[in-house]
């Protein structure tokens, strides 16, 4: 542990140089979510909070969709399907958490107010889709969700 950070800082996380690498990746990749990551690094003191930018590049993904999606939302799905399958267990998490969790309409309780929901969905990479369509079924029938093993 870094003495001048606290134990719950992002930056202690051994997992936090693998988060920072992909927001600069698909920010380098998606030249539309460029604005997105400088407002969040402007907004958080230049410091990068994962949950917190991966919850802004979803409410990117939904402007796009009322507008129409551009050709930079297939790059981002394909992003984050690569992302889940390559990453590590933290990377997973915060695209459960932070993203999934989080579209307009998931399993009834996020409100969708403009009905952007179902064209997010439509628009997702087919492995997201899948993890999408697992974790609501655990939300409508808890005994359907995996335990972990020991």
């Amino acid at each position: 542990m870094t003495p001048e950070l606290h134990p719950h800082e992002p930056e202690e996380s051994p997992d936090y140089a693998e988060l920072v690498a992909f927001f600069g990746h698909i920010a380098y990749i998606i030249p539309g979510l460029r604005p997105v990551l400088a407002d969040h690094l402007r907004e958080a003191d230049g410091e990068m909070l994962p949950h917190l930018l991966m919850t802004d590049v979803l409410e990117w993904v939904c402007r796009e969709s009322e507008r129409g999606m551009s050709a930079e939302a297939p790059v981002l799905f394909g992003a984050l399907d690569r992302g889940y399958t390559d990453g590590s267990h933290a990377m997973r998490d915060l695209m459960v958490i932070a993203f999934l969790e989080h579209i307009p309409g998931f399993a009834g309780t996020v409100p969708d107010p403009t009905g952007v929901g179902p064209k997010v969905r439509a628009a997702m990479g087919p492995l997201m889709s899948a993890v999408l369509a697992e974790i609501e079924s655990w939300r409508h029938d808890p005994s359907t969700r995996p335990r972990p093993t020991r």
